[in-house]
């Protein structure tokens, strides 16, 4: 039989086991062990420092007990970091949004510009290709006065030529008539006399 000692330090270890920190849950499955092996350990021995070691191992469970929990100011540290990282995630994200914003209404603007840039470029293109057209008719037509100039420079080589021979048969002519002249104006003469 168990001796009524071991149900009054039982009852002891319970005791102190509900006035610990984390309370029957935290303690109670130890303190209930400790009951039942430290019966059991004055049972065989005989011997009655139960009681003394059943109080370390609830101060043992104790101090396990209080290094689980997290004093007040911790936990308001905590609580506070928690929200000041909150509270920078936020605000960065804010920022990322307003910057997103920003990055949208420039690349509209952007895309804007590229459009008006590419009507004007088409347009360029078109007036070039119009100035290239006329340019190359131009070109012809140059060309074309070119070779009737050098066809006019022919004609006017051979009319030049043409005059000369003219100019040349006009002074042999003329020599003949005066030849001619002379003779008849010779014989008229002869014949008054």
């Amino acid at each position: 039989m168990v001796p009524k000692a071991v149900g009054s330090v039982a009852q002891e270890v319970f005791k102190a086991a509900q006035k610990a920190p984390g309370g029957w849950v935290a303690s109670g499955s130890i303190a209930a062990c400790s009951v039942v092996f430290g019966s059991y350990w004055v049972l065989s021995k005989g011997e009655w420092s139960f009681l003394s070691w059943t109080n370390q191992r609830v101060e043992r469970t104790n101090e396990l007990a209080s290094k689980r929990e997290m004093p007040e100011e911790k936990l308001q540290r905590f609580e506070d970091a928690r929200r000041g990282e909150m509270a920078n995630l936020e605000r960065i994200a804010q920022e990322l949004k307003d910057c997103c914003g920003f990055l949208a209404t420039e690349k509209k603007a952007l895309l804007e510009e590229i459009k008006k840039l590419k009507e004007s470029q088409e347009k360029m293109q078109a007036l070039l290709n119009e100035k290239r057209e006329e340019l190359q008719t131009l070109v012809s037509a140059l060309e074309s006065a070119i070779s009737r100039l050098s066809k006019i420079e022919e004609e006017k080589k051979e009319v030049d030529h043409t005059a000369l021979e003219v100019h040349s048969a006009t002074i042999e002519i003329e020599k003949e008539i005066s030849e001619v002249l002379k003779e008849l104006l010779s014989k008229d003469s002869g014949e008054n006399e």
